[in-house]
C-alpha cells in the first residue's frame, strides 16, 4: 500500500512539473517574437521624430497609436492651425506586429493615427484622423 502511495505521489509530482514545464516553454514561444520586435524596433526606432498635423484650433494635443497605444503622449500646442512635434520611443509600451512592420520600414513611415485634442477655451475634446511620421533618429 505504501509503495502504491508513493508511486501514486510521485507520479501527480511529476505530472505538475511536465505541466509546469510546458506552461514555461509556452510563454517562451508566445513572448519570443514581441521580444525579439521590440530588440529590433529599439536600436533603429528609439528617439525618432514624431509630427502630427492638426486643423483646429487646440491648447493640447494627445497622439495615440492605433494599436495598442503604444505612443501616448501630450504635447503642448501654441493654439491655432498648425502642427506639434515630439519624440518616440518605439520600445517603451507593447508593438505588435503590424506596429513592428511599420516602424521597420522605410526611414520615414507614414502612420494613421487618432488625433484628440482640446479646443481653444473649451473642456470638450474633439476626435479626428491625422497622420504621424517617424523618421530614423539621426
Amino acid at each position: 500500500m505504501a509503495s502504491r502511495t508513493a508511486s501514486s505521489s510521485l507520479f501527480w509530482r511529476s505530472w505538475r512539473v511536465g505541466i509546469i514545464v510546458v506552461v514555461i516553454i509556452l510563454e517562451v514561444l508566445a513572448g519570443y517574437n514581441h521580444i525579439s520586435c521590440v530588440d529590433a524596433l529599439n536600436p533603429t526606432c528609439s528617439g525618432r521624430k514624431v509630427s502630427a498635423s492638426y486643423s483646429k484650433q487646440v491648447t493640447e494635443l494627445v497622439l495615440q497609436l492605433e494599436h495598442n497605444a503604444p505612443y501616448s503622449k501630450t504635447r503642448s500646442a501654441a493654439g491655432g492651425v498648425g502642427s506639434v512635434a515630439g519624440e518616440a520611443s518605439c520600445g517603451e509600451r507593447a508593438w505588435d506586429a503590424d506596429d513592428c512592420t511599420g516602424c521597420l520600414g522605410d526611414a520615414v513611415v507614414d502612420l494613421s493615427v487618432d488625433c484628440k485634442g482640446r479646443e481653444s477655451g473649451s473642456s470638450t475634446g474633439f476626435l479626428g484622423r491625422c497622420k504621424m511620421n517617424f523618421h530614423r533618429a539621426s
